[in-house]
């Protein structure tokens, strides 16, 4: 037998039965071990015997319990382990292809839009996020102002691919959170220091002129139609900050 071993069953010997231990309900006794510097938690269950059942186990067959309850636990830590770091390798991969995609260098931009759900495959999805806002401003999306909202689709570069235009149709369906205004923005921003100027201006009529189409596409007839004022909010948010961005009209 091992030191560690002995260590176990000597600790085992001089608590079980003891009045720590109630016997009536069962318990969780909680060994803690320093072993090669890193303190190892085990929790060992036993059944709710009797008095009379537990005189009768032999310490021989305590120890083999106790034994396989060890190795039981013993292995379960490594495979958490194994998941943890997999886990954290896989978001820090997906954070830098996210951050070497969209070319913006802030990482904790980067990390919340990380934490919001985006992926490089589908963040050109938040260029259109004030046309959603849009059709969601009367609090429901008709079918006029899903086909106008969908046009966008089109626009070159506005969302590029295929889980990006997945994920806008699902926010047709399924209104964002509000709270993505400021992420928008800060995206936005982020965004227009890499890109070239006549491309971000081009972006941003795409993105206006989407956002008429929509306000107009319920209420009008050949676009002479009036928006409401909840959708006049979203068009004057989308269209200051664009101008406190400094990105001029198009002619």
């Amino acid at each position: 037998m091992s030191l560690l071993e002995g260590q176990w069953f000597r600790f085992i010997k001089e608590n079980w039965g003891s009045n720590s231990m109630d016997q009536s309900r069962g318990s969780i006794v909680l060994i803690e071990c320093c072993a090669s510097s890193c303190l190892l938690r085990f929790e060992m269950k036993y059944d709710r015997f009797s008095l009379k059942e537990q005189n009768m186990i032999t310490p021989r067959s305590q120890g083999g319990k106790i034994r396989r309850l060890i190795e039981l636990q013993l292995a379960q830590p490594e495979s958490v382990v194994y998941e943890r770091h997999r886990r954290l390798y896989l978001a820090d991969y997906d954070r830098r292809k996210l951050k070497q995609y969209t070319g913006i260098e802030n990482s904790e931009l980067i990390h919340r839009l990380y934490l919001a759900g985006f992926r490089s495959e589908n963040v050109m999805a938040l260029n259109t996020f004030p046309v959603v806002m849009t059709a969601w401003a009367t609090g429901t999306v008709t079918v006029d102002e899903r086909r106008a909202a969908e046009a966008i689709v089109f626009e070159p570069d506005m969302i590029a691919n295929g889980p990006a235009i997945e994920m806008f149709r699902h926010w047709l369906q399924e209104k964002p959170p509000t709270e993505w205004w400021v992420l928008w923005e800060e995206f936005t921003h982020a965004r227009s220091t890499v890109l070239a100027p006549r491309r971000v201006k081009e972006l941003k009529r795409a993105v206006v002129i989407a956002c008429r189409k929509v306000a107009l596409a319920s209420g009008g007839i050949w676009g002479l139609g009036k928006i409401s004022p909840a959708e006049q909010r979203v068009l004057n948010r989308t269209s200051r900050f664009y101008q406190r961005l400094g990105v001029p009209n198009q002619p």
